[in-house]
């Protein structure tokens, strides 16, 4: 095992940016995300990220311990910790090792995990080359899983479109 300091940097979300708007923009279309499950804490949109795709957060106040991967550039808010990769490190290993934790909060009204406790976990060691290969092998699955989420997503908006043109015919 070794300080997780080793193969990423570790970040704390903060104030909401400006702007910060509802639906995506030409000028603002870089995500916030905040902690939260729905949406996978999607807050609004912005004009420029304070994180880099290959990130993973990690929910650190009301719901503690929800981890994401994160595809793309954006921005972190509230509490919300940002697990960065160093350079050859794969984003795929530090994600699903963080998810086989069981990360707790401190605090006893209002919990809240914090950076420096995310800097103190361990993580088992891998070389650049395990880290390849294993990359090698999970990525593919990982781009499966996103190409069926937008699928997903343009057949229910593809549905919702049906059923208010049937409404409308039907009305």
């Amino acid at each position: 095992m070794a300080p997780i300091t080793q193969y990423a940097t570790i970040g704390a979300g903060g104030d909401k940016p400006t702007p910060c708007v509802d639906e995506p923009t030409v000028e603002c279309c870089i995500p916030v995300y905040s902690n939260g499950i729905e949406d996978d804490g999607l807050y609004g949109y912005t004009n420029r990220a304070k994180a880099k795709a290959g990130s993973t957060t990690i929910s650190a106040r009301g719901t503690i311990g929800y981890v994401c991967l994160r595809t793309c550039d954006y921005v972190p808010i509230v509490r919300l910790i940002s697990v960065t990769p160093k350079r050859g490190v794969s984003s795929h290993y530090l994600y699903l090792y963080l998810r086989t934790l069981h990360i707790e909060g401190v605090g006893s009204t209002q919990q809240q995990l914090t950076a420096p406790m995310v800097k103190g976990y361990n993580v088992p060691l891998a070389s650049a080359d395990e880290m390849a290969t294993f990359d090698e092998k999970v990525k593919p699955l990982f781009d499966l899983i996103d190409q069926t989420r937008t699928e997903i997503t343009l057949l229910q908006e593809l549905k919702q479109g049906m059923l208010t043109e049937i409404a409308g015919a039907v009305g």
